[in-house]
């Protein structure tokens, strides 16, 4: 389970961002997202019990990094709602740093740029 956070990708989801006057700025998502590696061994060979097991007893660690309504649906799934609210000066990354869907970078000039990628 090392390196969790940096293998979850989003499946179907809804997000939405919204940036304030002052620059700070908070996004919301609610869907799922799919722990990469099972997906790949679901394909490949499937998913023994085991290894199911142990995603499912990742929920309280999805519930640690500020995720709600954290639920395991099976096969490397998590139905989640995950609400930040940051700073003007902070970037942000969703999931992840090393696998980002969409960014949020504040620039020096006081722009915002938002960025997303398939």
């Amino acid at each position: 389970m090392r390196n969790f956070f940096r293998t979850l990708a989003p499946e179907k989801f809804d997000a939405k961002v919204a940036v304030h006057g002052d620059g700070c700025y908070a996004y919301c998502y609610n869907g799922t997202l799919i722990f990469v590696p099972a997906l790949i061994l679901a394909f490949r060979v499937g998913l023994n019990a085991r290894l199911d097991a142990q995603l499912a007893k990742a929920v309280p660690q999805l519930g640690q990094e500020g995720f709600r309504n954290v639920f395991y649906l099976g096969q490397g799934r998590y139905s989640v709602v995950l609400e930040r609210n940051c700073p003007r000066d902070a970037p942000s990354f969703f999931p992840s740093r090393e696998m980002s869907v969409f960014s949020i970078k504040p620039q020096l000039d006081d722009l915002i740029v938002i960025a997303a990628s398939p």
